[in-house]
């Protein structure tokens, strides 16, 4: 495990450089990370998130030192005063509302709905779905390794996720992930859901199509043979009689 402090050059940690770089934390939000140095100094101080809000905040406190009256800036004159400040996110520059000595937003309209929207995916991350067929459908940030191999929903299916994390590599999309149908009888929707490595086995769309023609044949033939059971019973009935 990395040492605050601990130095290494780049080529240490997969850069292509020989600079020297330092592990240290962040003084805002605490993350670790490399820093390079020069002339044995760090580079940044802070990670390039907290420095991007912190130049932000401080083109804010430059805007912010003059302040318009909504009739100043053509809006209907309702006594509100608006500020000008700076997105934290893009550094765009706007008039904003003034709420208590406090613009009422940080971000501007197109950045703010974007934080709204990876706020739910966040939410949704690991939560687990049913589909009609039977499937599970799981969802994915958009950091994970097999994210990939979602859909536009950021979702993946169960049975195709457990065998890419087996196989160690994402799935390509000409893959095909079968049930075998080791737990439940073949057949049942609820073998969709049985998604246990050792239930799941990944063929081509060719195999697969042979795969499916041969298990709906057993499974006619089983429906054929507890027909002529039912048949053969009856007629050992009437025989008694």
């Amino acid at each position: 495990m990395t040492k605050i402090g601990e130095r290494k050059t780049a080529k240490e940690i997969g850069l292509s450089s020989n600079c020297p770089v330092i592990w240290l934390p962040c003084p805002d939000c605490g993350k670790e990370r490399w820093v390079f140095l020069y002339r044995g100094k760090p580079t940044s101080v802070r990670c390039n998130k907290c420095r991007g809000e912190h130049q932000t905040a401080e083109r804010t406190k430059d805007l912010q030192a003059e302040t318009k009256k909504d009739w100043e800036l053509g809006k209907p004159s309702n006594g509100q005063t608006f500020i000008k400040r700076a997105c934290v996110a893009c550094g765009k520059e706007s008039w904003v509302l003034l709420r208590n000595g406090e613009p009422i937003s940080k971000r501007c309209r197109p950045c703010g709905c974007k934080a709204r929207a990876e706020a739910q995916v966040k939410k949704r991350v690991g939560r687990r779905s049913k589909t009609s067929e039977g499937y599970i459908k799981i969802f994915l940030d958009k950091n994970d390794f097999f994210y990939s191999m979602t859909n536009i929903r950021s979702q993946v299916m169960e049975h195709r996720l457990v065998m890419a994390k087996h196989l160690g590599r994402c799935l390509h999309r000409w893959e095909i992930v079968h049930h075998k149908g080791t737990k439940y009888p073949k057949g049942r929707k609820e073998n969709k859901s049985d998604n246990r490595i050792e239930n799941l086995q990944l063929v081509t769309d060719e195999r697969h199509q042979q795969i499916t023609i041969m298990d709906n044949r057993i499974q006619h033939l089983e429906k054929r043979v507890t027909l002529l059971e039912a048949e053969n019973t009856l007629l050992k009935g009437l025989e008694v009689r």
